[in-house]
């Protein structure tokens, strides 16, 4: 699956494009003067319109690439005269409308839609694998193993979960299937420092941060760096997987909600996910 594929109705998203083609034309046509209220309504048609493109295709490089294209809408240079601003604004228009007809002439529909996964159904996936992943190990290592099998439970009793690292190798193991070009220990520069995703989804822009706890950390160690990467990092998506190997969170409900954000109230949805070993 290409990065930009359409992921809704084709007439719907060309008639949404020609809307903002529309509005944008209305805006340049009165954009007499760059006043406050001229300005929050350019940030405002870019808003929208890049919520429209993140949502109508599979990856992020049509709304990325419009993104950039078009950040000088934003700016908040004083010094910036109206007609810069009325030539970018028709720049961006230009933009749509090679969209628009890239999409007429079929350019982004996908080959095969039945095995489509969009953004919705990506992070729904990877919600589920995170909250069950104690149910791979339990089936995989600690089920009873089946007579006519080579694997035998001394074998499988001896692999012990011991780092973070461990966890995201197992993670990933059961990520790769259904995301194919999922990556581990991407490199990231925040602007601050760099960092390394532990798995990222390139095309949904989903970052999995793992973390184990480990015998000498103390919970608001943990806290510490969970809230610094629910800072940093930059995603659409971020989830915070913690395999609580030592049983340092007293309180896993409370912790979860305490970092899990809404996307509309942050720059990024953020999904905290606590999974404890379970020995009988």
């Amino acid at each position: 699956m290409s990065s930009d594929e359409l992921i809704v109705d084709q007439e719907d998203i060309i008639k949404s494009i020609d809307m903002q083609i529309q509005e944008g034309e209305k805006l340049a046509v009165k954009l007499a003067a760059i006043t406050p209220t001229t300005k929050s309504q350019l940030i405002a048609w870019r808003n929208t319109t890049l919520k429209i493109l993140t949502r109508s295709f599979s990856g992020n490089v049509i709304a990325s690439d419009f993104s950039l294209q078009t950040h000088g809408l934003t700016d908040a240079n004083i010094f910036k005269s109206t007609e810069t601003f009325h030539n970018e604004l028709l720049q961006s228009i230009k933009i749509l409308e090679g969209l628009k007809a890239d999409l007429i002439s079929g350019l982004h529909s996908p080959l095969c839609s039945s095995d489509l996964i969009d953004q919705e159904i990506a992070v729904t996936i990877i919600t589920r694998l995170l909250k069950n992943f104690h149910k791979h190990i339990e089936e995989m290592y600690q089920a009873e193993v089946h007579g006519n099998g080579t694997l035998n439970q001394e074998i499988l009793n001896a692999v012990k979960i011991g780092n973070e690292y461990d966890v995201q190798r197992m993670l990933y193991s059961i990520i790769k299937p259904i995301f194919p070009d999922a990556r581990v220990e991407v490199p990231q520069d925040t602007g601050h420092k760099s960092v390394r995703f532990d798995i990222f989804l390139d095309d949904y822009n989903i970052v999995i941060e793992v973390k184990c706890t480990r015998p000498n950390m103390s919970e608001k160690k943990l806290t510490e760096e969970v809230a610094v990467d629910a800072f940093h990092y930059k995603a659409d998506y971020l989830f915070l997987f913690v395999y609580d190997k030592e049983k340092k969170i007293t309180n896993v409900e409370s912790f979860e909600k305490a970092y899990s954000r809404n996307k509309e109230k942050f720059d990024k949805e953020v999904k905290a996910a606590v999974i404890r070993p379970i020995t009988l």
